[in-house]
């Protein structure tokens, strides 16, 4: 399903570039790519296409095989911004639509200039000479290592080779710093997401004793996202008993049984924008006392983080307080010795063992969305919350997840609203 992009208000794709223009020394030049779509297999392609996101926060285009130049200080005010784009053929709109014409580009982006993609290297070669800052558009997350050449890479490396001579410098982080404050506009599409993001989990819960395997579960989610308007904003979670344990376990082929856990990580993605929310579900409508246990523990350190947060901490911050808030569960639930407590030397090793993860990251366009660990949240900034324990030799991970908003004083749960108590859970699945 294709995202309807002209939903996206021009004006703040307009907004968008002017903020990075204040980022940009004297004689910038941005230069950005999307990529034709990746090959899959014979003569398949990847779907659904997914754009460069600093492109679409940009332009608010997410059509393959665009070049975008900005040189916000150029002499002639009709080549500061420029859209390199080829209107499908005759032959295009029969295989794959209308498409969009060079005026509907014009009016989703706010840039006036829009020429055919054959003149990209020729107005580029104006450019250039002119400029002498060159940002060059990678994809860089702390989480992702780059083991191999991609499109964005090699078209770097030839912008490299054409103009040796410049100075070149990253866009990324002044991306990230833009992006890192969400504005009015994509806070809405953000709650429309999570908006989606409750019904489908309400519908889900009063249908969860009809399936009777994860993949049930699963292909109920993602028709009901698709139902909705939304897209899958990463493959589900569906995790059932000891699978809960596994963090990232994408399987979803075992057999629900009726004793066990079921954890439910999965996102909602509108107009590129993403929701990620995660809840744990007994099979049989209720929790054993040792599973309401685990949970309880784990909801109250969620509850207590979000009293914690605020702007000026910093991820790593709420990371270390995260540690600790665990450790005092993993005392409560017998599987850390009290007198542990007062050294983190001592705690970290056994919390690492039952809580291996982050306390959680930043969201936004990417569900990993680029962000600092060791930089202050700001007001704007969209992160989640995501505390867990998995006692792997019990069978049971135990993982809740909500996203926050960073306010000036503190934070806003997005999902306060989605039903988390164990009570809840229960009544819904009993219903």
């Amino acid at each position: 399903m294709k995202f309807d992009i002209k939903q996206v208000p021009s004006e703040f794709i307009v907004k968008n570039r002017e903020r990075l223009y204040k980022y940009l020394p004297p004689r910038s030049v941005v230069i950005l790519h999307n990529p034709v779509p990746a090959p899959s297999t014979a003569d398949m392609h990847y779907d659904p296409y997914e754009p460069d996101r600093n492109i679409f926060y940009l332009t608010g285009l997410d059509i393959p095989n665009i070049y975008v130049i900005l040189c916000p200080d150029y002499p002639e005010a009709s080549k500061r911004e420029i859209i390199f784009y080829d209107e499908p053929s005759e032959l295009q709109k029969i295989w794959e639509g209308e498409g969009f014409s060079s005026e509907e580009v014009k009016q989703i982006s706010g840039i006036k200039n829009v020429l055919s993609t054959s003149e990209f290297y020729q107005t580029l070669q104006q450019i250039m000479f002119y400029a002498q800052y060159v940002f060059l558009n990678l994809n860089e997350n702390e989480r992702f290592v780059p083991s191999r050449d991609n499109t964005d890479r090699l078209f770097a490396r030839q912008i490299r080779e054409l103009y040796p001579a410049h100075e070149y410098k990253r866009l990324a982080p002044i991306m990230a710093l833009l992006r890192s404050e969400k504005q009015e506009a994509e806070i809405n599409f953000i709650k429309k997401a999570i908006q989606i993001t409750k019904k489908v989990f309400l519908d889900l819960l009063t249908n969860i004793k009809e399936f009777k395997t994860e993949a049930e579960v699963e292909g109920f989610i993602t028709g009901k996202i698709i139902s909705l308007g939304g897209r899958n904003a990463f493959p589900p979670i569906v995790a059932g008993g000891h699978n809960a344990t596994v963090l990232h376990y994408v399987d979803n082929n075992r057999m629900l049984n009726r004793e066990d856990l079921l954890l439910l990580d999965f996102g909602v993605q509108y107009l590129y924008w993403n929701s990620d929310m995660t809840r744990v579900v007994p099979v049989s409508g209720r929790f054993s006392q040792r599973q309401r246990d685990v949970y309880m523990a784990v909801l109250k350190v969620q509850k207590e983080l979000k009293e914690f947060i605020k702007p000026g901490l910093t991820m790593a911050e709420i990371q270390k307080e995260a540690q600790k808030l665990i450790a005092y569960s993993l005392v409560d639930l017998n599987l850390m010795d009290k007198g542990k407590l007062n050294d983190p030397k001592e705690y970290l090793p056994i919390v690492r063992k039952y809580f291996p993860h982050g306390f959680g990251h930043f969201i936004g366009l990417d569900v990993h969305e680029q962000g600092y660990r060791y930089e202050p949240l700001r007001p704007g900034a969209y992160i989640t919350c995501e505390p867990g324990i998995y006692i792997r030799e019990e069978g049971i991970g135990v993982r809740l997840e909500n996203d926050l908003l960073i306010t000036e004083t503190g934070c806003i749960d997005l999902m306060e609203d989605i039903p988390i108590e164990p009570e809840e859970i229960e009544d819904l699945v009993n219903s």
